[in-house]
């Protein structure tokens, strides 16, 4: 499989071009992966990739770069989504977003939660604007049932990494990508702890140097560093050795898995919600939807965190729901667990991509709403 050139990655048509060449794609596939991108082409503009990749690099140019199966039908994923909500009032607005690399998070997190109330059958709305008080405040979707006639009014949200996260994410980031300067290889591999950007860019020279020994010469390699990185390559005809070389390290191929971070998730969604419910007016029933994608990993114990976060939710109220996302690539066994009144459910998005939801319902709410409604926010979140 042939690498994007730098002036490729900027041309919606050689991103397009290349995914005949991508592995595990059926035919079908392809063809989807095309439509969406020339669809993407239209929607941001033919220019917007030259014009996005410096000084500061768009989001879309980490899917662009990582040449496997499922960054290419995340693609097919945004085009569906554009396409379902780009008739609604506002819809402009949030597509400026989705262009700024700095609002980008956010814009997606709002696109993501109105696509699942358009498909559970939802009228929306972006950014309408409410009175609050003697001031006017712009929440991000308003949500109409055109059978029961009931409007809320919702606030989405994007739980921004701590300082400890950025660091591993950029450790995982940079790692990953060192390993990608010689052609495809297959990879297997995990970093045991966030690095310094000195330890970082050591090891960035060994994994580069590994790499382009095993392109060139080996066509298998391994860089072991005691409680830093276990790291395992392979040229394609190489697989089968990096397998029983994966299977003995504890990895999986196609996988490099980065390290962990700590973080007091809790304190901070706790002030995030806080924040949010801020945005949301007092006579009507309000929903708080909040991305977080690896809010979860950290528990042992989820029924003691929603135990925690029920009560603080429980002051708000003018706020129906509190729904927190998480997210990550990866496999996951389709799970519901009930608490009281919350629901939190995990499922499988097609093959690679699993997601985590809680919904933490205040019985404590002053504007109820029906249940036809209630069931169709279960089902957003749920079925879509």
């Amino acid at each position: 499989m042939s690498i994007l050139t730098l002036d490729q990655i900027k041309d919606w048509d050689a991103i397009a071009d290349q995914s005949d060449e991508i592995l595990g794609l059926s035919e079908i596939e392809r063809i989807r992966i095309k439509e969406a991108l020339n669809f993407l082409k239209i929607e941001f503009g033919e220019d917007f990739l030259k014009e996005n990749y410096s000084p500061i690099r768009h989001p879309f140019f980490k899917f662009i770069t990582n040449y496997v199966r499922t960054t290419r039908l995340w693609f097919v994923d945004i085009a569906e989504r554009i396409l379902l909500v780009k008739n609604f009032p506002q819809y402009e607005g949030l597509l400026e977003r989705l262009k700024n690399p700095q609002k980008y998070s956010e814009a997606m997190s709002v696109l993501e939660s109105a696509y699942k109330f358009c498909k559970a059958g939802f009228e929306i709305e972006f950014d309408p604007c409410v009175k609050i008080g003697n001031g006017n405040k712009v929440p991000d979707i308003k949500i109409i049932d055109s059978f029961t006639q009931e409007t809320l009014y919702c606030e989405v949200s994007f739980l921004n990494y701590s300082e400890n996260q950025i660091k591993a994410q950029e450790t995982e980031d940079e790692l990953f990508n060192a390993t990608r300067g010689y052609g495809f290889l297959e990879t297997a591999g995990r970093v045991y702890k966030p690095l310094s950007l000195n330890h970082r860019n050591e090891l960035i020279s060994k994994i580069k140097e590994l790499s382009k020994s095993v392109a060139e010469k080996q066509g298998f390699g391994t860089l072991i560093i005691d409680h830093v990185i276990t790291l395992g390559l392979s040229t394609p005809d190489k697989k089968e050795k990096l397998q029983k070389w994966a299977n003995k390290h504890g990895c999986n191929v196609g996988e490099f898995d980065g390290p962990p971070s700590e973080s007091n998730d809790v304190q901070r969604m706790k002030f995030k919600i806080k924040k949010e419910q801020e945005q949301l007016p007092l006579d009507h029933p309000n929903l708080i939807v909040i991305y977080a994608p690896d809010f979860y990993f950290q528990f042992n114990d989820l029924n003691k965190t929603i135990h925690i976060l029920e009560e603080y939710v429980y002051d708000f109220e003018h706020v129906r729901a509190v729904i927190i996302c998480g997210s990550y690539f990866g496999e996951i066994k389709p799970l519901e667990l009930r608490e009281n009144d919350h629901i939190y459910f995990q499922k499988s998005k097609g093959q690679d991509s699993a997601e985590q939801y809680l919904i933490i319902w205040n019985r404590f709410c002053k504007k109820n709403i029906s249940k036809i409604t209630t069931e169709k926010i279960y089902r957003s979140i749920k079925e879509y």
